[in-house]
């Protein structure tokens, strides 16, 4: 993917601050507020997905993960797909990719005893083969956005003369 320069610049400000106004960000990079909307429905329709917000997960009661080992009993991989996502707990999954049925499951727990009783077997899907608690607590880093900023400066920068922000 290229984006131009003020293109880059406005996705960064972006994640930094995805409230930030139009006119904000058209302060900051010294470029009209339109030119900013243009480009952030530009960006909109080819890179952002949506705005979140971060919320402190202690805070809301969720004190632990679990990293969960499991694979598929009987199911087919693309009934599991379907049906994982409706399990309200589990917030990423991914399959493993050394050819095997595996998955790694990420799941959020109110508590620590919660993890002990923790079986995807309620959602009827994976036979778990191993399961690592970790509290919330001892998270030293959740941070995409330095990642993302890299990523941003790594992807290919394009000029045009056609387009005037």
């Amino acid at each position: 993917m290229w984006l131009t320069k003020n293109e880059k610049k406005v996705l960064k400000l972006l994640i930094d601050n995805a409230k930030l106004s139009d006119t904000s960000i058209a302060n900051k990079l010294n470029i009209s507020s339109q030119a900013i909307g243009r480009i952030r429905k530009k960006l909109e329709e080819e890179i952002i997905d949506g705005y979140t917000i971060e919320l402190d997960l202690k805070k809301l009661g969720l004190n632990s993960l679990s990293l969960i080992d499991s694979h598929y009993k009987k199911e087919s991989e693309e009934e599991i797909e379907k049906k994982l996502p409706s399990c309200p707990k589990i917030i990423n999954v991914f399959k493993l990719m050394n050819g095997t049925n595996r998955y790694k499951t990420i799941r959020l727990n109110f508590n620590l005893e919660e993890c002990e009783s923790c079986n995807l077997d309620t959602c009827k899907l994976l036979e778990i083969s191993e399961i690592q608690t970790i509290p919330i607590s001892n998270m030293v880093k959740n941070n995409i956005k330095p990642l993302l900023h890299k990523a941003i400066d790594e992807l290919g920068t394009k000029t045009t003369k056609t387009r005037r922000y």
